[in-house]
């Protein structure tokens, strides 16, 4: 058994002031604390609650049998495989929040899952069936009547390239099919302002199905990272009813100043801050930029969605440093701007949003 954890305080200083908004937040983003272990050498387990923002909660809690390693069978509440960004654990996300593109999938999911990794580990996957859940929603623990199944793969077809810069690109394609009714999805801001959502008297009832192609490449200091989601949905209200396709994108970037190894996991400084010696044990400096988009479908206005309160297109640029004093303790400052497009020329935009995102993470 290990017992570990991690907090996360963040302050967001908002340079544009929407009405009726406070241009200061500082909260706890997520605190979880995480027990997890191994019984009897052949079954996983893991339990991570989330005391953050004041609303505790659940996020995981699973089994997983550990002794074949090209097939691990989980199940329990955990991530849905499917973007690539959110699938990334949350202590090594390079920004203080996901992209715009994170919005269209699903976040935790009950269910079970089939997963392991194939061809001397060149091709991994992971595939079950779930309960779920609406765009960029947190599952609870009440099966509701929704299921999906999802999927994802990842290939790294160079690994055997004479040309070692080809050998870290990877490929893979996350998937969703499922039926949903109930609540539509409210889609948010990095500064979490919702910036498109539903009229109250729309549900979803259907079919609803996402695809989220997605590539990455690590080498020595430099990641990259793309992904593009696609979710379509049926939107219901009265008596009529509109087939609805919404997409995403981003692409993000970063590169280790003090040349650590980049990687989709957490990162390590090669030489922990030392204030007696700053200028040669400066723990690990991190530049990082990204751009996302999310486009709503045209047809959800006016009749599903209102265009005077609610964007059709929202674009997300971000650029900033982090500061990883050691293996637990990590500074963040980012600046991000939002811009949207209302639904109709005739429509003003909604109020761009521009804020400093700062984050004081601890592990232990």
């Amino acid at each position: 058994m290990r017992v570990h954890g991690y907090l996360m305080g963040d302050g967001r200083f908002f340079l544009t002031n929407p009405a009726g908004a406070s241009q200061q937040v500082f909260l706890v983003r997520r605190l979880r604390p995480l027990v997890e272990g191994t019984l009897a050498r052949r079954l996983a387990y893991r339990f991570m609650p989330d005391f953050g923002q004041g609303n505790p909660v659940i996020q995981e809690v699973y089994l997983e049998t550990t002794q074949f390693p090209a097939a691990h069978l989980r199940a329990g509440k955990f991530k849905a495989p499917i973007g690539l960004e959110v699938m990334r654990q949350d202590r090594a996300l390079t920004f203080p929040e996901r992209s715009l593109a994170s919005d269209m999938v699903p976040l935790r999911e009950l269910g079970v899952q089939v997963a392991g990794s194939v061809l001397e580990k060149n091709l991994t996957y992971e595939a079950g069936f779930f309960n779920g859940t609406s765009d960029g929603a947190n599952a609870d623990f009440a099966w509701s009547g929704s299921n999906e199944s999802a999927g994802r793969i990842r290939l790294s077809p160079f690994t055997q390239a004479a040309s070692s810069r080809l050998q870290e690109i990877a490929f893979g394609v996350g998937a969703s099919v499922g039926h949903e009714h109930g609540a539509l999805p409210s889609y948010k801001t990095v500064g979490q302002k919702t910036f498109f959502k539903f009229d109250s008297g729309a549900y979803a009832q259907g079919l609803h199905v996402r695809l989220a192609p997605q590539a990455e490449y690590f080498k020595g200091p430099l990641g990259v990272m793309a992904e593009f989601v696609v979710s379509d949905l049926v939107a219901h209200m009265g008596t009529g009813n509109a087939e609805l396709r919404n997409s995403a994108w981003e692409v993000s970037g970063s590169y280790f100043l003090t040349g650590e190894r980049n990687s989709y996991g957490i990162a390590t400084p090669v030489r922990t801050f030392n204030p007696a010696h700053p200028l040669r044990d400066t723990g690990a400096w991190e530049l990082a930029f990204r751009h996302s988009e999310a486009q709503m479908d045209t047809k959800a206005f006016p009749v599903y969605a209102n265009p005077s309160s609610s964007a059709r297109v929202a674009r997300e640029s971000a650029g900033g440093v982090s500061w990883y004093l050691n293996c637990g303790i990590k500074l963040m400052a980012f600046f991000e701007n939002t811009t949207f497009s209302a639904a109709t020329p005739n429509r003003n935009p909604l109020t761009p949003e521009r804020l400093i995102a700062t984050r004081l993470q601890l592990a232990f």
